[in-house]
C-alpha cells in the first residue's frame, strides 16, 4: 500500500462530518479535520489535520465513539477535544470510571456536555477515510497510521509512538491534565 495513495484518499474524501456516513465492513484510516469557519486557536484552523485514528472495521463501534455522546471516556479524540472546549463549551470534567485503576487517569464530561462537545464536533469537523477494501488486523494498519501521522501531524495525537511529532503535545497535555485534576476532585 502506498503511503501517498493512502493520504490522497483520506484528503478527497473529506466531508462534513455531520453528513459522514460509512458502512464499509473493510479496514481503514480516517482523519478529523477542522471545517470551515473552524479554530481551535493554536491547534489548528480550517484544514488542519487534528487526529488520525484506525479501525479494523469501519462501521464498527472504534470510529462510532468518536461522534457519540456519553463516550468520551472511551475516545482519547473526544477527551483532548474536550480539554481544549471546555471553557468555550462550559464543559466539566468528571470521573470516568472507579473500578479500574487506570480510570483515576482518564475523565469523561458531563451529561450536557457531552451534547455540546457532540453538536461542536459534528459541526466543526470534516472526516476522511481510506479504506483497505479488504480486513487487516491492528498489526498490519498500526505501521500505516503512524507513517500518515508523520506526514499530516495531527494536532490532538498524543500517542507515545508519535507524540514527539506533535510540538503540541506537552500543551495539550497539560489542559487534559487540568480535566483529570477537575475529575479527581468532583
Amino acid at each position: 500500500m502506498e503511503l501517498q495513495t493512502i493520504i490522497n484518499a483520506i484528503q478527497t474524501s473529506r466531508q462534513q462530518t455531520s453528513r459522514t456516513t460509512t458502512t464499509s465492513e473493510f479496514s481503514g484510516l480516517y482523519c478529523f479535520f477542522l471545517a470551515k469557519h473552524s479554530s481551535l486557536g493554536p491547534f489548528g484552523t480550517v484544514g488542519t489535520p487534528i487526529y488520525v485514528g484506525l479501525s479494523t472495521k469501519l462501521s464498527g463501534r472504534k470510529l462510532s465513539q468518536h461522534l457519540q455522546t456519553g463516550a468520551t471516556g472511551a475516545s482519547s479524540f473526544r477527551r483532548s477535544a474536550g480539554a481544549l472546549l471546555k471553557m468555550e463549551l462550559k464543559l466539566s470534567a468528571i470521573p470516568r470510571g472507579v473500578n479500574a485503576p487506570r480510570d483515576k487517569y482518564k475523565f469523561k464530561i458531563d451529561g450536557g456536555g457531552e451534547s455540546r462537545l457532540t453538536d461542536w464536533i459534528l459541526q466543526n469537523t470534516e472526516l476522511g477515510f481510506w479504506t483497505a477494501n479488504t480486513k487487516l488486523t491492528r498489526s498490519v494498519l498500526e505501521p500505516l497510521e503512524t507513517d500518515v501521522k508523520k506526514i499530516l501531524r495531527p494536532t490532538l495525537d498524543l500517542e507515545k509512538k508519535t507524540r514527539h511529532l506533535n510540538v503540541l503535545a506537552d500543551d495539550l497535555d497539560a489542559l487534559r491534565e487540568i480535566c483529570r485534576l477537575e475529575a479527581e476532585t468532583s
